[in-house]
């Protein structure tokens, strides 16, 4: 994926301190190994983060998250036509506002996350976010999400998977959000911000916009807008499910890969954090104490 060329010579400037950062911790943090690492990813974070401290502790946080959803081990049985019914970009491939930024959008109740747990709902997430952003002017630009939340209620409230989500989409995930504007928020919603609200860092808070949905077209042309949020769009749901299932296969086969490269190293294919934080704290302690010696 070409990187180089997308990106200011600052920036580039930045990727490779990152990158130099990441190898120096490689060696004393097993949980490194566990990470795809490519130039793409590592430009992401930089723009994500700005600096290169910040971006370092967002991958370790994101190799949790990976960690968490298990993702390349685990055979979800997917139904893309059916568990993707609650999100969809309307156009091919992507839905822009008026500013250019790539939108998502989301149908708040269709989801159940107490029905598909925690890890699959995530796991369709980081593959949601993938599919939007697969180059570096997507990254740069930043990604929009819009919830039509009429209809939305208690059962579409799971407070682990969206406290989560959030504190994923703040803290560890290579995303710039530029906009999430939940439409016709009924109140039950507004008491469920209230409880995630406070897991969202200040900037993201500042980006929650609520929207009425006759206020979309500020924000976006009609035929950007799909027709369950009042617009004229289309949706192409067999482009968009296409996609997912493409991205979410090819997430797992390189998962798949580094898991194996995993095992060569350390001698098991079993990922867990815990256990690797204290890998990674004897190998520090045996660091300190050669150097003394």
């Amino acid at each position: 994926m070409e990187v180089q060329s997308n990106l200011t010579s600052e920036e580039m400037q930045l990727v490779e301190q990152l990158k130099t950062m990441y190898y120096e911790t490689e060696g004393s943090d097993t949980r490194f190994t566990y990470l795809p690492l490519s130039d793409f990813l590592l430009a992401r974070f930089i723009l994500a983060k700005k600096e290169p401290a910040r971006a370092l502790e967002a991958l370790l946080r994101f190799i949790d998250f990976l960690g968490f959803i298990d993702f390349e081990t685990t055979d979800w049985d997917i139904d893309f036509a059916d568990q993707l019914d609650f999100m969809y970009f309307p156009t091919n491939p992507h839905s822009r506002d008026i500013s250019g930024r790539s939108s998502a959008w989301n149908l708040g109740d269709r989801f159940y996350p107490s029905k598909m747990g925690t890890k699959l709902c995530m796991a369709l997430f980081f593959c949601y976010v993938e599919f939007a952003q697969q180059d570096i002017i997507e990254c740069r630009n930043g990604l929009c999400f819009s919830l039509n939340l009429r209809g939305f209620g208690w059962a579409n409230f799971h407070k682990e998977t969206q406290s989560k989500i959030a504190t994923t989409m703040s803290n560890a995930y290579p995303i710039r959000l530029k906009r999430i504007s939940p439409v016709n928020p009924p109140w039950v919603f507004k008491t469920v911000f209230k409880l995630i609200k406070p897991l969202l860092s200040k900037k993201l808070q500042s980006r929650v916009v609520f929207l009425n949905e006759g206020e979309l077209i500020e924000y976006y042309d009609e035929d950007q807008i799909p027709e369950s949020f009042g617009g004229i769009a289309l949706v192409d749901r067999d482009t968009f499910e296409a996609g997912m299932e493409d991205t979410y296969h090819r997430i797992k086969q390189t998962m798949r890969e580094y898991r194996e490269k995993y095992e060569e190293t350390y001698g098991t294919s079993s990922y867990n954090v815990s256990k690797s934080k204290k890998k990674t704290k004897k190998r520090k302690k045996k660091k300190m104490k050669e150097s003394k010696e």
